[in-house]
């Protein structure tokens, strides 16, 4: 059986090297087989609160906005479809909004027929 790997990059660290760390997994051929065994499909994972400690919540944003960008561009050159998962929280349910059509206006440079998040409890 397989399952998904999936990577986290929170720190704004990270956030610049995402792209970096997924070219090289994208360019192992054992990594190969295992995303032809999941259909081509990846999923990244991006936390927001590690970045807002290290450069406050404007740069973790754009730190973000900036990797899924890299991150998208890296995976299509592979072949690879970008599954975001934000682990950001946020209350939709308390009027944050319509989460899908966030995703739909960051525009075709970042992945968003599918994503996942984590939801706040209350």
């Amino acid at each position: 059986p397989n399952c998904d790997v999936i990577p986290l990059f929170e720190t704004i660290d990270d956030l610049k090297a995402a792209d970096k760390v997924m070219e090289a997994l994208y360019t192992n051929s054992e990594y190969q087989k295992h995303l032809q065994r999941r259909g081509n499909r990846q999923s990244i994972m991006l936390g927001f609160s590690d970045g807002t400690k290290d450069g406050g919540y404007l740069m973790a944003n754009w730190a973000i906005y900036r990797a899924k960008e890299r991150l998208t561009e890296v995976s299509r050159a592979h072949g690879i479809t970008a599954l975001f998962f934000d682990g950001r929280g946020g209350p939709p349910a308390r009027g944050g909004g319509k989460t899908h059509q966030f995703y739909a206006s960051l525009g075709n440079t970042i992945e968003h027929e599918e994503v996942q998040l984590t939801i706040q409890g209350q």
